[in-house]
């Protein structure tokens, strides 16, 4: 090792410090670490502490200050160099004791660091290769490596098809280093660089690699062909792309009669694999299968697989519950269906099964010789009314066969109105009143029951929501825009729920304007009678009070006498802020009872008035012949 060697007095005795590197010779790469250590010759009574001071800081770092702990007598720490010298630089690392401690005499230890290193050269052997096989790389320095060694990166214009390694490392003392590489598969003669960029040179080797022969690596089949069915695709896999137009015939056998292939096939350019069509005749159904084997010839190269010829077999083709995939729990049973891929001479024992226990079905049907389908009840059960629907597997298979399935919704009964219930009458622009629906039973969701109403005046909401486990929800309705003394009007309320088919609960409400204001006080006629016809007389309405803005429209009718007694007009309007309005009766010359029509020598006829729909006044006149 190199060192620096004082002499000192430590505790009384003279002796010497010594301050040592790892690296044996001095030398150190640019850009790696190094091991300094200070001892002493005899262990310490106390804990002495000591700077540490590098002549380039920029080259090399080192702590500022180090411990010798109590009771030993060194201490150990890192140098850190940096990258990118320019040049190999001499540093002097010293270290001295820290005032007010035992004095240790200062020491002083030098390096060399050294700026990166070079590359002289990049080699393969063997330097021409075949696709897939190996080689080995060797990358030489311009000198050995110090201390850290050297890190030399890889790099490849065609990185895409050669793996190399990131970087290799020469190690200290070296000069030289080897890696592995794999030729990569090609369809022509190629040459491949490898560079190695390091120090501001990229020096470069290459690799030739010549395309591998062409060669068949695996045949494949399929595990069996049906005879009457689908052809089979058997696959032939190449050791690399064709790289010509067409690679050279490929011949196929079967050692089967029944089994027939085509006599070559050729693989197109780029391609590595080749597929061919496989067919099967002649094998009766139901009969055992038959091994066959395809054989495929390139060249030399020669590969050979095996297959079963199978007798075209009944299977389960589908199973359904049209058109939906679904039952409704509780309701009357659906149809399911079962369909074969081809018909029997047989019958046909189809086994069934229902993953849920909410979705029951027989455990087998039968399909009918000659026939491919076969129907069977399917009933969804146990689902209380708004319960989450559940998806069941309903599933199809022949004993021994592969079994086909299909999701089925299992959907609980939907809560249905059993009656829907508002006040026999609601005064307009009145205040507003409850109406209640009911439900046939409750449901474990919110049901939402629509509401609607026939009459614009009468207001509804679109919808009342029945809580979880309720049968009742109640509703605010009201009425407005009916003119005070209007006759009562008939609507009706509709609720239901969203269920096609379900029921519409209805009620009937009377919806009542407000009673007027303003009443009629009397009605005279002047003359006031008996009249003899033909004639006439004025009648006077007279009200409780002056009419508002817009005057009083008071209806006027015949209600007694309608053969021989008439009014004119029908209504007539008391003016803003009068209290009376005139009308015209007339009596006609031809008395007859209004009953049965006989003529009479004298009558009554009666006149009634009112306001809206308020009670009328009524008075009635004497007339004679």
């Amino acid at each position: 090792m190199l060192f620096a060697v004082l002499a000192m007095s430590f505790s009384g005795i003279a002796s010497a410090v010594t301050l040592s590197f790892s690296a044996p010779d001095g030398r150190v790469e640019a850009g790696s670490g190094m091991k300094a250590t200070l001892s002493l010759p005899l262990p310490t009574t106390k804990p002495i502490e000591l700077s540490v001071k590098s002549s380039h800081p920029s080259v090399a770092t080192v702590p500022s200050r180090v411990t010798i702990a109590q009771r030993s007598s060194r201490v150990a720490f890192t140098i850190n160099t940096a990258k990118g010298l320019s040049s190999d630089t001499t540093v002097t690392i010293t270290v001295d004791t820290v005032p007010s401690n035992p004095k240790v005499p200062p020491v002083k230890g030098t390096l060399r660091v050294l700026r990166e290193a070079q590359v002289s050269s990049i080699t393969f052997e063997p330097a021409q290769v075949t696709s897939g096989q190996a080689a080995t790389g060797k990358v030489a320095l311009s000198r050995a490596a110090a201390v850290g060694g050297v890190s030399v990166p890889l790099q490849s214009p065609d990185a895409s098809i050669l793996r190399l390694p990131a970087s290799v490392s020469v190690p200290a003392g070296s000069t030289f280093t080897n890696f592995k590489v794999i030729a990569p598969t090609v369809t022509q003669p190629r040459n491949i660089a490898v560079q190695a960029p390091l120090g501001g040179i990229v020096p470069f080797g290459v690799l030739r690699v010549e395309p591998a022969p062409l060669e068949i690596t695996a045949l494949m089949l399929p595990a069996e062909v049906v005879s009457e069915g689908p052809a089979g695709q058997g696959r032939i896999t190449l050791n690399r792309p064709v790289n010509t137009t067409f690679s050279d015939p490929i011949t196929l056998s079967s050692d089967n009669a029944n089994v027939t292939v085509n006599a070559s096939v050729v693989g197109r350019s780029g391609n590595t694999v080749i597929t061919f069509p496989i067919t099967v005749r002649n094998i009766p159904a139901g009969a055992p299968s038959v091994p066959f084997k395809i054989r495929a010839n390139l060249g030399t190269s020669i590969k050979s697989a095996t297959s079963n010829a199978v007798g075209r077999q009944v299977v389960v083709d589908r199973i359904a519950v049209p058109p939906t995939q679904s039952v409704v729990s509780g309701q009357d049973p659906k149809e399911g269906q079962v369909y074969l891929n081809i018909a029997s001479l047989e019958p046909i024992v189809v086994l069934l099964t229902s993953s849920s226990p909410n979705l029951e079905v027989p455990a087998t049907v039968k399909v009918p010789a000659n026939q491919i389908m076969a129907t069977f009840p399917v009933i969804g059960t146990g689902l209380a009314t708004g319960a989450p629907s559940v998806t069941a597997a309903l599933g199809a298979r022949l004993e021994g066969g592969t079994q086909r399935t299909v999701n089925v919704s299992v959907r609980s009964p939907d809560a249905l109105v059993a009656r829907v219930e508002a006040p026999a009458t609601i005064l307009s622009d009145g205040p507003p009143q409850s109406g209640r629906v009911t439900l046939e039973g409750p449901s474990q969701s919110v049901t939402s029951v629509a509401l609607r109403s026939n009459f614009q005046q009468l207001s509804v909401p679109t919808s009342v929501a029945i809580p979880a486990g309720q049968t009742v929800g109640t509703f605010a309705l009201s009425a407005s825009g009916l003119a005070e003394g209007m006759r009562p009007i008939s609507a009706t309320i509709s609720a239901s729920t969203p269920v096609p088919g379900s029921a519409v609960r209805t009620a009937t409400v009377s919806v009542t304007a407000p009673p007027p204001s303003i009443t009629i006080r009397e009605l005279t006629f002047s003359p006031a009678g008996p009249l003899s016809a033909p004639s006439s007389t004025t009648g006077t309405v007279t009200l409780s009070a002056p009419a508002p803005a817009g005057g009083t429209s008071v209806f006027i009718g015949v209600v007694q006498g309608h053969s021989f007694t008439s009014v004119s007009p029908n209504s007539v309007t008391v003016a803003a802020g009068a209290t009376t309005a005139r009308f015209q009766v007339n009596v006609t010359t031809d008395i007859r009872s209004d009953a049965s029509g006989t003529p009479m020598d004298a009558g009554l006829g009666c006149i009634s008035t009112r306001i809206g729909a308020q009670t009328g006044v009524r008075a009635c006149i004497s007339v004679g012949k």
